[in-house]
């Protein structure tokens, strides 16, 4: 009798905005696997630390959907891991509902499912120390410490998470990357931080700003353009002059777009980004704070 994938957490764990690693294990021949996933509220799948799928599929909670990806693997063993984030707050995209990892993984010889025998772990690198909301309609900013990264996790075995009913497949495919789209330097100096009592987006919205040329701010750069191919690429900082708190950088992209923002940064550990996003440049700053939103 095949046994079914039951719902699975962290073990007394309910929290919201909240994020959980989970990992399993398996072998196969010379064979192509396939995986499915589904989570209250979303998650990324990485096999042999290759991201395989992300983006849960916006439904309800007893109306879950679930994502697969099948994908080709030589004879040996592998390790699937899953980062689960669950938001546990209403919005205008995600309606409450518990938390919870469902799936399997089907291979020629057998299928493994969700149950108390995969592991968990806390996930340390996305912070919990602040609730606030990008909008009423999209939900909690992300905060994440790239200096968690080292620390190897704390497993322990899933436990029984609230029971639903299966997932049905999802009626449209999973996103797929497109060609990146680079944006434009537009502006570019230092600022002063008056208050960091306050949320991310007031805070930003309430730097003081002073704008400088190019050369400036980067290192032996005057180009506008971002991301481009060497030589004016990567850009350094210039050092930081006295009585300021920082940098800021106003990239355009030119048009509206929905997709990843992809950064490689080099700075000292616990450096702060800020990262802001808007549609409206104006006074040389993101309008990322309006009213309550």
């Amino acid at each position: 009798m095949k046994k079914e994938p039951t719902w699975i957490w962290r073990n007394n764990r309910n929290v919201p905005h909240d994020t959980v690693r989970f990992q399993r294990n398996f072998r196969c021949e010379n064979e192509t696997v396939k995986i499915t996933l589904s989570a209250d509220s979303d998650f990324i799948a990485f096999l042999d630390d290759s991201e395989i799928m992300r983006g849960q599929f916006s439904d309800y909670p007893n109306e879950k959907t679930s994502s697969s990806a099948s994908v080709t693997l030589s004879s040996g063993e592998h390790s699937l891991v899953v980062l689960v984030y669950y938001c546990g707050i209403d919005s205008q995209v995600y309606i409450q509902g518990p938390p919870g990892l469902w799936g399997q993984i089907e291979t020629a010889a057998e299928t493994i499912v969700t149950d108390e025998e995969w592991l968990c772990s806390p996930e340390k690198t996305f912070l919990r120390d602040r609730l606030d909301y990008v909008t009423s309609q999209h939900g909690i900013v992300t905060t994440y410490d790239a200096r968690q990264e080292d620390l190897p996790p704390v497993w322990e075995k899933a436990a029984p998470a609230v029971s639903r009913p299966a997932p049905t497949e999802r009626p449209v495919p999973l996103l797929e990357e497109g060609k990146p789209v680079y944006a434009k330097l537009v502006n570019q100096g230092f600022f002063r931080r008056k208050n960091e009592n306050t949320s991310y987006a007031k805070l930003c919205y309430s730097d003081s700003l002073f704008l400088q040329p190019p050369h400036k701010v980067l290192d032996g750069c005057t180009s506008v353009s971002y991301a481009a191919a060497p030589p004016e690429a990567p850009w350094k900082l210039q050092t930081l002059p006295a009585g300021y708190d920082g940098y800021f950088l106003t990239l355009d992209l030119g048009q509206e777009l929905v997709g990843l923002e992809n950064f490689e940064l080099d700075f000292p550990a616990g450096t702060i980004v800020d990262i802001a996003y808007g549609e409206h440049l104006t006074d040389c700053r993101v309008r990322c704070s309006i009213a309550d939103r």
